[in-house]
């Protein structure tokens, strides 16, 4: 198995910050960011009890920092912290820092009305705001940049605009706002017609089946080739922005849509820049079972059964020694 060398980023979804997963966050609301698992304790290889979605919301009920990061109990059972952020929707509290490494609540006010947008797709080309609340009087929590894409999970009419709930918090729809990304932005699919309407047909699937997987998916520019003959795995080349892809992974789609998203969680490792040395097999290892992670959670969110689960959840739990 060919591994890269790098760490896992999810781009264009707020997390909790690096200063908040260090202190991990000991009282509040939290909210899920990306689709995820709950597990009966802390730790990656804790039994899973079931899957969590954007916007499911969660009290904190104890935190646990271990090697992995931040682990958050719940009435539910543990996430980690880096699946979630803290809550900032206008029909609930918002749970910040103080300097001091509390957490202080405010409730903001909205004279919103709902439903003003029918899409599910807020594609951004040029910086906008992010607000606590559907008004332009609430407190600015986030910004979003050209290119940043977010699902729309509710929409209210305001006074002025029409505002959108994403991840982060609330966003105006002006004329910087697309409902559907541009082509050029989309990733390059060359080889032949049959190849080419393969490679659609899976990021379609994904699209109708897990929206924010196909986002996750399809965000990073890159070229998506035909695997040589003799070729033995599905690869990403990120130096080269390019992912060659075997034949047998072209079907069925939710096999094509999770080896694509494990692929693609190597080029965010790119993108985020720690480089293990090619003699350090247990970094390697490492960085491999992240992308076996986002790929258990794509296969989760779409069929949680899924006869692949139990065989990549073995292949994690071997120690790294043992990987070959």
């Amino acid at each position: 198995m060919k591994l890269l060398i790098t760490l896992l980023l999810v781009p264009m979804i707020a997390v909790l910050t690096s200063a908040q997963q260090e202190k991990c966050l000991a009282q509040g609301i939290i909210t899920v960011q990306v689709i995820t698992r709950i597990r009966d304790n802390y730790g990656w290889s804790s039994q899973i009890l079931r899957g969590a979605r954007p916007g499911d919301t969660f009290e904190i009920l104890q935190t646990v920092q271990d090697a992995d990061g931040c682990w958050i109990e719940t009435s539910d059972g543990w996430l980690h912290g880096h699946t979630v952020s803290a809550d900032t929707g206008s029909t609930r509290n918002v749970v910040t820092q103080n300097t001091d490494g509390g957490v202080q609540s405010e409730t903001p006010t909205s004279t919103a009305q709902p439903g003003c947008y029918d899409e599910s797709i807020a594609y951004v080309h040029a910086t906008m705001n992010i607000r606590s609340a559907a008004s332009a009087d609430a407190e600015r929590v986030a910004q979003a940049h050209a290119g940043d894409v977010f699902v729309v999970t509710d929409s209210v009419q305001g006074e002025h605009y029409c505002w959108l709930e994403i991840s982060a918090g609330w966003m105006a729809q002006t004329g910087r706002i697309r409902s559907e990304l541009p082509a050029a932005s989309l990733p390059r699919i060359d080889g032949n017609a049959a190849f080419v309407e393969q490679i659609q047909a899976g990021l379609d699937y994904l699209k109708d089946e897990a929206l924010e997987w196909y986002l996750y998916v399809i965000k990073p520019s890159y070229t998506i080739r035909p695997a040589p003959t003799g070729e033995t795995t599905t690869y990403m080349y990120p130096s080269e922005r390019r992912m060659e892809v075997l034949e047998r992974h072209l079907t069925p789609p939710i096999n094509l849509a999770s080896v694509m998203a494990h692929e693609v969680c190597h080029l965010y490792q790119q993108e985020r820049g720690v480089r293990v040395r090619i003699w350090d097999e247990e970094g390697r290892v490492r960085v491999e079972k992240e992308c076996i992670r986002v790929q258990i959670d794509l296969i989760t969110a779409i069929e949680p059964d899924h006869w692949t689960i139990p065989l990549y959840e073995e292949q994690l739990a071997k120690p790294w020694r043992d990987w070959d």
